[in-house]
């Protein structure tokens, strides 16, 4: 898993990823969160297995954590198309 550590690279993997049409996985985490800790490294094991198709990303919120604003109807259209 990929760290995103500033929102100018959280947009280039967007968009990269839009262009490509590529899904992606990102785990919204915290260093002092129990469960995260407990969930990267099964997150990591999938992101081995499924290398050539999904790329996987981490954020730690307890950095400076980017902020993206999206409407409802944006979202259902992301949700559509994977189903």
């Amino acid at each position: 898993m990929e760290p995103i550590n500033d929102s100018k690279q959280l947009d280039q993997i967007l968009l990269q990823a839009h262009n490509i049409s590529q899904p992606i996985l990102i785990d919204w985490m915290t260093a002092r969160c129990r469960k995260c800790i407990h969930l990267k490294p099964k997150l990591e094991k999938l992101a081995a297995e499924y290398d050539t198709k999904i790329k996987f990303y981490s954020v730690d919120v307890n950095k400076k954590m980017p902020t993206i604003q999206l409407v409802i109807e944006q979202v259902r259209e992301i949700i559509q198309k994977f189903i």
